[in-house]
This record gives C-alpha cells, structure tokens and sequence, in this order.
C-alpha cells in the first residue's frame, strides 16, 4: 500500500512539474511570439543605452549642479545617494521589470495588475503630451544657439556684445568698462536693475519677451520665426529617428547616449584647467554640514532622485517592454544609476569650474553671483562664461548646445516611446502603418508647441514644466 501510495505521488508530482515546465515554455513562447510582431531591442547595448539617454537628461545639467550647491554642497551628497539607493534603484526595478514581465506599455501593463490601476497608466499618458511638447522648445532654443554659433563663425558670438537690434540702455558686457549703463567717465556702475548681454539677447533676441506679459487670455502676439523653424526642425530629427520604432531608435542611442558623456568629459577637462576654475570648485563642494538638519534638503535630494533617473513616467515600463523575456535586468538598473551619478557629478564640475574661472576673470569673490539654475544657466550664465574664458568660443558653444540637443533628444524618445507603444498595443492593425503614426503624433505635438514660439512664451512653459 504504501509502496503503491509513494509511486502515485511520485507519478503526481512527475505530472504537475511537467505541466508547470509546459505552461511556463508556453508562457515564454506566447511572450516572444508576441515580442516578435510588437518588435525588440536588437541587443542588451541598445536597451542600456536607451535607457542612459533617457534618464541621463536637462535635469543632470542644470538641475543638479544648482541644488547641490544650494543645499549643503557636498554635504549634499549624502542624502542624493541614500534616497537613490533607498527610493531611486528600487522604483527603477520595479518599473523595467514589470514591462519586461508584461510584454505591455505602461497602460496596459497597470490594467493587467489590477483594472483600477489603468488610471495611473492613462495619467502617463496624459502628462507625456504637454511634456513632450514643453521639452521640445527647450530644444529649440539649443538648436537656435547652435545655429548662430556656426553663423557667426569669424565673428564675435551675439550675447557677448550689446547689439542696438535688440539691447536696451540697461545692457552691459560683464567685465567691460564702457557698457552702455555705465557712464561717459566709466565711472559709474551697473545697478542691480541692468542685464548682461548675455541676459538680454536671451530674452530680447531668442525668446522676444513682452514686457507686458500675458495680459488678455488668448493674445499672446505672433509666431517668432526663428523659433518656429528650430521647432519644425526639433520634430523632424524626432521623426527620423522613431519612424520605425526601436529599429531606428535602437541605432540611434548609440550617438545620442554616448555624445553627451564624450562633450562632458572635453568640457569638464578644458573647464578645470582654467585660471580660477578651483573658486568655482571650492563654492560648490566645500560640505555645509548643518543642512543635513533641514528636512528640505532630504526632499530636494529625493525630488532630484526621482527627477534625474525618470521614474514614475512610464518611459522605463516602455522600454523594459521591448527586452526578451529572460533579461538579467537587476544588473542592468545597478549599472544605469552609476551611470546616471556619474553623469550629474561630472556636470556639476563641469559647469562650477567655468563660472569660478569667469569669476575669477571679473573679480568677483562670491560665485553666486554668476550661478543660475535652469533655463538661465544653459542659455545665460554657461554660454557667457565660454565666450569670455575659453579659446575657440564657437565651437565650445556649438559643442556644448548640441549635447544640450542630445541629451534632451535621448530624455524625449522615452516619452514618444511610451505614447506610440500605447496606441499600438490598443489599436494592432495600427502597426502596419507605424511610419505614418510616428508623423501624425510629431505633427500634432509640434502644433502644440507653437504657443511657446509667442513673445510670452516662458509664460506658458513655467505653467507646464518647473525651471
């Protein structure tokens, strides 16, 4: 009896580990059957990459320098790599893994844990539209620099000088005598009311501000050219890239991904071995310990976390969607947030020796006074301080916008990822017509970013997005 009872268990047990390995043979089969009709990462490198380009982003630039100096500098280090491996590698996992697991865009993927979570899909879907369109004007005015620093080439740069097309008696040249709001004797001084050159042609020359502002809703003034242009051309790049999905993009990271950290890397050797490019190092990582007592700190440490790796935005789901079935991806997070550290620190060194060494050339003792965050840093302070203390100031500033464009062109992908793989999932027959999805939604966005190309445009744009 008991002989016979351990030969049916054995038997039963031989059966059901033989159904688990069909059902879960056939689990694979379906995902990569699917995986095949839906298309996939090329290689493990493609996947990376993506990835790094879409965390990697404006955020690292110009976001992180000026938060860390602001909050503790160094100090400020401490923080930033608890959350981040407290909050930020974790999240990162949990969102590559469960689009690797579902084989699905973000939307699907949450209506398939549980149907009340299709909303957290669809409030990605809904945030990645005025974005994606936000983020491409930021581009635009990249493109824009970059243009006019290849045009002016045997000239000197635009915002380096106080042209009468577009300055005001307010412009001066930041350590020039005889600016125009200084007297006739040079003795006088520029107040605190008065703007750089570099200051004016940003606001005055690229974005055409209405001193007004936005006075009655709907008058925003007409369309800048220029800026329209830079747009359409922001677009197009996008939509050669995407047109065939991962296929294109896939090849396209490979430049996008790595550019950024090669400019990085030249900028951050030039920008050190500047005269006075230590006061600028010094201001930004001298510890202020008695932060770490603030509780705001630890919340601008988290909020940079989950800024700077893109989590919560549904691109990773996306992307980890497209990677086989089988992929280690917990070695790949763990290799990414390095990356992702390394490419905020390295920025931060990047742009701090830069502005010390334009200190140091004006006589300025405190750095603040020349450190901006945001938007101000990108299209201000840093192209300022290239045109005043490295040689070859047009190609510094074509290199330096032109990762600008790379990096937030990577960070864009993920978003446009994200929306096409919803569409395509909800509506298969689509597929076949990819080509023309990819130019209807590019269409569409640049439409909708035509607002910001207004003489108010900062307006609008400080609505969507945080400077």
């Amino acid at each position: 009896m008991s002989t016979t009872g351990q030969r049916g268990q054995a038997s039963s047990k031989k059966h059901h580990t033989d159904n688990t390995s069909r059902s879960s043979r056939s689990l694979q089969h379906d995902s990569i059957s699917y995986q095949d009709n839906r298309g996939h990462w090329g290689s493990r490198m493609e996947f990376l990459l993506a990835c790094l380009g879409y965390s990697v982003g404006l955020g690292n630039l110009w976001r992180f320098p000026y938060l860390a100096y602001e909050n503790g500098g160094a100090a400020f280090l401490l923080p930033y790599l608890l959350m981040l491996v407290i909050v930020g590698r974790p999240l990162y996992l949990t969102e590559v893994a469960l689009g690797q697991y579902s084989q699905l865009g973000p939307l699907h993927t949450y209506r398939k844990i549980a149907p009340l979570m299709a909303g957290l899909g669809y409030m990605q879907l809904i945030s990645a539209i005025p974005s994606a369109s936000s983020y491409m004007i930021i581009l635009s005015y990249s493109l824009h620099y970059l243009f006019t620093s290849l045009t002016h080439i045997g000239h000197t740069l635009p915002w380096s000088t106080c042209d009468p097309a577009w300055a005001t008696e307010q412009c001066h040249v930041m350590g020039v005598a005889n600016s125009s709001c200084l007297d006739s004797n040079n003795t006088g001084a520029c107040t605190s009311s008065d703007q750089s050159s570099a200051m004016q042609y940003w606001k005055h020359e690229v974005l055409r501000l209405d001193s007004v502002g936005l006075v009655n809703f709907g008058e925003m003034g007409g369309l800048i050219p220029s800026l329209v242009l830079c747009l359409f051309a922001g677009w197009v790049i996008t939509c050669l890239c995407l047109i065939k999905g991962i296929k294109t993009s896939g090849k396209v990271v490979y430049f996008t991904a790595t550019f950024p950290f090669v400019v990085l890397i030249v900028l951050m050797i030039a920008g050190v071995s500047l005269s006075g490019a230590s006061k600028g190092l010094v201001f930004l990582f001298v510890p202020k310990w008695e932060k770490l007592l603030d509780v705001n700190v630890w919340r601008k440490a988290l909020e940079q976390v989950i800024y700077s790796l893109s989590v919560g935005g549904g691109g990773l789901v996306t992307f980890g969607s497209y990677n086989d079935f089988n992929t280690k991806v917990h070695v790949d997070v763990l290799i990414l947030s390095v990356l992702d550290l390394m490419a905020s620190l390295m920025s931060a060194v990047t742009i701090f020796s830069v502005l010390g060494a334009m200190a140091y050339e004006l006589g300025i003792d405190d750095v603040s006074k020349v450190v901006a965050s945001g938007p101000g840093l990108a299209f201000v302070a840093y192209p300022e301080a290239i045109a005043r203390t490295l040689p070859v100031p047009h190609l510094w500033c074509f290199l330096f916008f032109f990762m600008v464009f790379t990096l937030g062109l990577d960070s864009l992908f993920g978003g446009m990822e994200m929306l096409l793989t919803a569409l395509l999932d909800e509506f298969s027959k689509m597929r076949r017509h990819k080509p023309l999805v990819v130019i209807g939604l590019c269409s569409a966005l640049f439409c909708l970013g035509l607002p910001y190309c207004t003489p108010v445009p900062l307006i609008t744009l400080m609505i969507i997005i945080d400077e």
